[in-house]
């Protein structure tokens, strides 16, 4: 199973979010190679995700938008709990 993102070029960082929804930056990630999502540490509005290869990819999205996408898709609803404050 995927998600669809959008990834956010390094000299892009910010560029309104019309220009980063692009063909050339739209991906798919394997939910399996993802370790763990959280805020981007320099702009809370966007989510970083960290791969299974130790990469990490920033995506248009928030944290919020990245983990309703995996909810969505139900594949790891019965494994994951979420915090609720």
């Amino acid at each position: 199973m995927f998600i669809e993102c959008y990834r956010i070029p390094i000299n892009d960082w910010d560029k309104p979010d019309e220009d980063i929804k692009t063909p050339e930056n739209k991906i798919l990630i394997p939910l399996s190679r993802i370790e763990y999502v959280q805020s981007a540490p320099h702009d809370r509005k966007r989510a970083e995700i960290l791969l299974s290869t130790d990469k990490r990819v920033h995506e248009l999205g928030s944290y919020e938008c990245v983990l309703s996408k995996i909810e969505n898709l139900g594949a790891t609803t019965h494994i994951m709990h979420r915090i609720k404050d």
